[in-house]
């Protein structure tokens, strides 16, 4: 028996939205720096974003998605939220300056304040001790 595997909801895109993911994803798969330097150190971006907004990131390439719960106490009240979230993982690698991290942090930023919309865009870089990523 096949696996039937749901096709994505897609965001409407623009010019400029297309730009800004192509830029994303030209950062995730660079196997080189600006300075021509080989990138050896594979990292892990992990994005969680309401599931609601998760189509906003359906653009990357070679993700991994999950989906998640998200449980928040408020500080005025006794109050319990829970939302459901999707996690986004890619793997990429960079060099040892954490120079296409830092552009990320710069390009995701920015993608969120013109197109997400997210208050806080919650994203992580997690340096990679073992992987089978192949380093050539």
């Amino acid at each position: 028996m096949a696996f039937k595997v749901p096709s994505k909801k897609r965001i409407q895109t623009n010019s400029f939205l297309a730009k800004d993911q192509e830029e994303i994803n030209d950062l995730l798969f660079i196997r080189k720096c600006d300075s021509g330097e080989e990138l050896k150190y594979p990292k892990q971006l992990t994005i969680i974003i309401l599931k609601e907004k998760e189509p906003y990131f359906n653009f990357l390439k070679n993700e991994t998605e999950f989906g998640v719960q998200g449980q928040w106490h408020s500080h005025n009240s006794n109050k319990v939220f829970k939302e459901k979230n999707a996690e986004i993982n890619v793997i990429y690698l960079d060099d040892k300056d954490d120079t296409v991290t830092k552009k990320l942090k710069t390009k995701l930023n920015a993608y969120n304040k013109n197109y997400v919309k997210e208050e806080v865009l919650f994203v992580t870089a997690t340096p990679l001790s073992m992987t089978t990523l192949k380093l050539r």
